[in-house]
């Protein structure tokens, strides 16, 4: 027996595909995020969703019965926007600024994640999250590597 998803993270209110089939069964059931009898093999779209959902399917035969799980998170966006730093730490002009990185995580000071954001002139970046509380900070490096001290810590909740 397999069950499987099309995307396991969906945006809130979005939709997905399972598909699944079952060998040497009779009968097939679905609990969970989904309801009701299934055939042996076949697809359904699941949806809208809201929150993270697990999906169930039983499947029962003459040796007895099989059981597939899985789980389908929802994500969520934070938005991000930033003035560019207009000098280095030192107090010299910003002239080679090349990019920022975000960095993210579920505790202070202590960020699991991160993404580069190429090109001086972007200010806003967001960033699809699933729910939790995120802590998030920034950095900006200009062309030879170099990297500033964190900015600000945020802290964003998705639902």
């Amino acid at each position: 027996m397999s069950l499987s998803v099309a995307d396991a993270s969906v945006p809130a209110g979005g939709s997905t595909t399972l598909t699944w089939s079952a060998t040497d069964a009779s009968s097939c059931t679905a609990s969970g995020g989904w309801s009701g009898s299934r055939a042996l093999q076949g697809s359904a779209q699941v949806g809208p969703l809201d929150g993270a959902t697990t999906f169930t399917l039983t499947c029962a035969g003459d040796g007895g019965s099989a059981v597939e799980m899985l789980s389908v998170s929802v994500v969520g966006t934070v938005s991000l926007s930033w003035q560019p730093p207009a000098e280095n730490q030192d107090g010299s002009p910003a002239t080679d600024l090349a990019g920022y990185r975000v960095y993210y995580g579920s505790f202070s000071r202590d960020y699991s994640d991160d993404v580069t954001v190429s090109g001086a002139a972007t200010t806003r970046w967001d960033l699809s999250l699933p729910s939790g509380e995120y802590f998030i900070a920034m950095t900006a490096f200009d062309a030879e590597g170099n990297e500033s001290a964190y900015s600000n810590e945020v802290v964003r909740v998705v639902d």
